[in-house]
């Protein structure tokens, strides 16, 4: 179990995989913390990550109350300058560990081809495709979709900051620029 939650997504291994071998693909979500869907992709082995480490089999009551203001234990996740001031004590380290610990399982599948295999995400789920891409040399694509967490500390160079946690030394090491 990576940094104290594990890894945790929902698999779809299509029906005609016994005996085929397929692309795999790691599929990111966006920014909060909600119950996922599996993602049926057609003759690809799909994972959909769960950045937080939950328990997938909880109701959407229980991910609503995790980010509930101003006591929920994940509302504003990432945004603590003190927590943030490290590149080992981020909040990101640990999501992204976890989607590392996702992409090995996958890469272990038999049925995988070995070939392809694709991350993809949008916006905070981009910035976890990017980080998995940059730390695995067996994706061979990437799809991303406005990745948040880019050029964190463009706003000190009169760039426009957007909705982002404060630059600090340990982001730099995750910023997706």
């Amino acid at each position: 179990m990576p940094f104290g939650r594990p890894a945790t997504g929902l698999l779809s291994i299509p029906s005609d995989s016994e005996n085929n071998k397929m692309p795999i693909q790691i599929c990111c979500v966006g920014y909060g913390v909600t119950k996922i869907d599996p993602i049926l992709v057609p003759h690809t082995i799909t994972l959909v990550m769960h950045a937080h480490g939950l328990d997938l089999d909880k109701d959407s009551k229980y991910f609503e109350e995790l980010c509930r203001e101003p006591d929920g234990k994940l509302f504003y996740h990432g945004f603590d300058n003190v927590e943030n001031s490290k590149p080992e004590t981020t909040y990101f380290h640990d999501m992204i560990a976890r989607d590392l610990v996702g992409a090995m399982y996958l890469e272990k599948m038999p049925q995988w081809d070995g070939k392809t295999f694709v991350v993809t995400g949008e916006s905070e789920g981009a910035f976890q495709a990017i980080n998995v891409a940059a730390h695995d040399d067996k994706v061979t694509f990437a799809d991303v979709t406005i990745p948040w967490f880019s050029n964190l500390g463009g706003y000190r160079h009169d760039r426009m900051r957007g909705w982002s946690p404060d630059y600090t030394y340990g982001l730099c090491y995750y910023d997706t620029a």
